[in-house]
């Protein structure tokens, strides 16, 4: 069963109350959403720059890739070959 509705034009202080509460609580929702918001925004933010960095690192590795082949380097991550090995 439903409530009856309540004059609150009658009641000023009431209304005052009323609409004082119901501010409070949208702005709770707002505050909220807006953490929300923030959060989802800095989550992306930061899959962005994962990307770019992937990305940097990736090009890095060629060049250096590039590099050792152009200049005959060997692999700085690979062993030198032993002078009696041929």
């Amino acid at each position: 069963m439903n409530k009856p509705e309540t004059d609150l034009t009658l009641f000023p202080d009431a209304l005052t109350q009323a609409v004082h509460q119901l501010c409070a609580r949208a702005n709770s929702r707002f505050s909220r959403v807006d953490t929300r918001i923030a959060k989802l925004d800095a989550t992306a933010r930061i899959a962005t720059l994962a990307d770019r960095i992937e990305a940097l690192t990736s090009r890095v590795r060629a060049l250096e890739s590039e590099a050792r082949t152009h200049n005959h380097d060997p692999n700085p991550e690979e062993p030198a070959p032993h002078e009696n090995h041929r």
